[in-house]
């Protein structure tokens, strides 16, 4: 109580320069939660204990997809698949499986800096056929960036491959605002990378590119993976 009001007497071994903020804070989480916080100390030794009750269960467990890879045409020979994020854990996570479950060798990732932007951007325009994107890609200052800015110059610029946003931002609300900037799939990066992979590439084989036709106006069925359109979806642009 006297933490929480902030009349701690100092004792001859504490800092003058402590306010006890850190504790005050950590005794209000514990109420708020319903839990009990205690504090003890035995010479150099300090004790945090928190107590409460918890209903424990178990996680349901997450539909099994309709979708199989024996359901789909075979990745193209070599596909060029293209990403930007501003996170190099990512970029590494997304290329190994690119590789890997795509089977190319044509998977590039950028990000590192700003200057990879102009690179991704011109790399995609030339031979990309799907091109995965980060919303907020963050290089500090005036170089931070939209994803969906990227999408929007993309299709401005003739693109006509498929367009993934990867984002941990993927409610269903931000979900909408991709798809109306003109991205064909959202994921969001908790969805499993096996399952990002299986429904681009179903979305990629209803764009007919892996038969090498254009179709100016292809025609998408919703995918249903996981619960609701924040986890993952692919589904028909505004463009």
């Amino acid at each position: 109580q006297n933490v929480l009001a902030g009349k701690v007497t100092k004792g001859p071994s504490a800092s003058a320069m402590s306010d006890y903020i850190g504790l005050q804070h950590s005794f209000l989480a514990a109420e708020v939660l319903g839990m009990t916080l205690s504090v003890t100390q035995s010479k150099e030794r300090v004790i945090a204990r928190l107590e409460g009750t918890f209903n424990v269960g178990s996680l349901p467990e997450p539909p099994e997809s309709k979708y199989s890879e024996a359901d789909m045409p075979s990745w193209p020979e070599d596909v060029h698949i293209y990403c930007i994020d501003d996170s190099a854990p990512a970029r590494r996570l997304l290329y190994h499986n690119l590789t890997t479950r795509a089977q190319t060798r044509h998977a590039r990732t950028y990000g590192k800096d700003a200057g990879d932007v102009t690179r991704f951007m011109a790399d995609t325009l030339q031979d990309g056929a799907i091109a995965i994107l980060d919303q907020n890609l963050e290089f500090g200052g005036d170089h931070n960036l939209l994803g969906t800015d990227l999408v929007a110059e993309l299709i401005e610029r003739g693109f006509q491959g498929l367009i993934c946003i990867r984002s941990a931002n993927a409610t269903d609300e931000d979900a909408r605002m991709y798809k109306e900037a003109g991205a064909h799939c959202v994921f969001g990066k908790d969805t499993p990378v096996s399952q990002v992979i299986l429904q681009m590439k179903r979305a990629f084989s209803h764009l007919n590119i892996m038969e090498g036709v254009r179709d100016s106006a292809p025609i998408y069925d919703p995918i249903v993976e996981f619960d609701g359109v924040a986890e993952s979806a692919c589904g028909p642009s505004a463009s």
